[in-house]
């Protein structure tokens, strides 16, 4: 028995049948749908299958390796964002004293801007 390690994309899906195009460009290989876990369109599966003389032919799937979850970003500081959270507070503040000068103008939306970036400049500063 022959196996092979089959890492590639699901191009589509017809009648159970998952058409997966290998990462290495070989011809498209054949797998029951069943065989892989929330298969869909577009999703990248790392397999090891038992090829078949037939290449029509659905391969069996003798075991797979579960998608990694994706690593959260790392951050080391926030400097630069409460940095550029003060700059735009302060543009919202002269825009606002600009705005109360001029009669009939109301400055709410603005207000409720600035209050929300003073919160965020006080959780990240700390």
């Amino acid at each position: 028995m022959k196996i092979r390690k089959l890492r590639g994309v699901i191009d589509r899906m017809v009648s159970g049948v998952a058409a997966i195009v290998p990462d290495d460009r070989t011809p498209e290989v054949y797998v029951a749908a069943s065989d892989i876990p929330g298969a869909r369109e577009g999703l990248a599966v790392d397999l090891v299958i038992v090829p078949q003389d037939d290449p029509n032919a659905v391969c069996p799937v003798v075991g797979r390796k579960p998608p990694r979850p994706p690593r959260p970003q790392k951050i080391k500081s926030f400097t630069s964002l409460v940095r550029q959270m003060i700059k735009t507070r302060d543009r919202l503040k002269a825009t606002l004293a600009e705005l109360e000068q001029q009669p009939g103008q109301d400055g709410q939306e603005l207000q409720e801007k600035i209050d929300f970036l003073e919160k965020g400049i006080d959780l990240f500063s700390r």
